[in-house]
């Protein structure tokens, strides 16, 4: 049942699918695309077909939905190419989103958001539309993470700008024995910190918190360092960020930031480098997002600088 206070935003969801109806041939279609898009944005924790249509104001035949789903033939460039007409805002930023419902193992597939971050290197990047991204490149911004480093190297023409925060690209830019300590921790060193308390507040089921700690630490562990000569090659200017006392050692942002173009004498004729490296003081890993009193500024007027041919 649909509580009566959501009404008028499913009608507005209706009215704005209607602007995609010309990329699709057949009016089954067009319906199963409305109903697909409340299902995923409902309130039903499963996303499989069947708990999505048990959720949405107006269900339509399981087997029409399963067909529009796993063997209808539509091509998604005309989606795309709506979307970009449709939006009434051009400007904006890429963030990479590390969790997903990936649809792999054996038990309850896609019944929650979880970390996919080596699933989504692996196999969903290779299937975007970076074609028509490229039409209009945006600025892409990463934390903590090689998701959106990986992208500004296999597809420069999508990147507009890069900002990077406490990123390393190889294992050494991390501080001794860190990484190597992977294999001796247990979940239970990780209650009490703040993402236990994170996880324990919003988590669905709060008892499997062990899981994500393993399928993080194997993740971390599958980490392998990007060759520096892949980092001089990127081209997007890009913004190093970090703390302080981050997880990246200061010289490893520094090295970075040469690689990148940066760390030169900007009195010359040539000006500042188009890259840029900021170290925030008295700020952590883990508290690198929290100072949004130097981000907000910082990243808005590296955005609106223009960029310099430096060659």
């Amino acid at each position: 049942m649909v509580d009566n206070r959501a009404w008028p935003i499913l009608r507005r969801l209706a009215r704005w699918v209607q602007r995609f109806d010309v990329c699709f041939d057949h009016p089954a279609q067009r319906t199963s695309l409305a109903t697909y898009l409340q299902g995923l944005l409902g309130d039903s924790t499963r996303k499989s077909m069947q708990a999505m249509l048990a959720r949405v104001s107006s269900p339509i035949p399981y087997q029409a939905f399963q067909h529009f789903v796993t063997h209808a033939p539509w091509d998604a460039r005309p989606v795309w190419r709506r979307l970009l007409e449709v939006l009434p805002e051009r400007s904006g930023i890429l963030i990479v989103d590390d969790t997903g419902f990936p649809k792999q193992g054996r038990q309850s597939v896609g019944v929650t958001r979880q970390y996919t971050d080596l699933y989504r290197r692996a196999q969903a990047i290779p299937f975007l539309d970076f074609d028509l991204i490229a039409e209009n490149p945006k600025p892409l911004v990463g934390f903590s993470d090689l998701t959106a480093l990986h992208v500004a190297i296999r597809h420069p023409n999508v990147v507009r700008k890069l900002i990077l925060a406490s990123v390393s690209y190889t294992l050494s830019g991390i501080h001794p024995g860190l990484m190597e300590g992977l294999g001796d921790m247990t979940p239970e060193m990780m209650y009490g910190s703040s993402w236990h308390a994170e996880y324990m507040k919003i988590a669905p089921h709060p008892e499997h918190f062990a899981r994500l700690f393993a399928k993080k630490t194997e993740m971390d562990r599958q980490t392998r360092d990007i060759p520096a000569e892949n980092i001089k090659a990127i081209q997007a200017p890009t913004l190093l960020i970090i703390g302080d006392s981050d997880l990246i050692r200061p010289e490893h942002a520094v090295e970075m930031f040469r690689l990148l173009g940066g760390g030169v004498f900007g009195d010359t004729p040539a000006g500042l480098p188009n890259s840029q490296l900021a170290v925030l003081p008295g700020t952590s890993h883990v508290t690198v997002v929290d100072r949004s009193e130097l981000l907000v500024p910082m990243i808005a007027s590296f955005l609106a600088a223009p960029i310099r041919d430096n060659h």
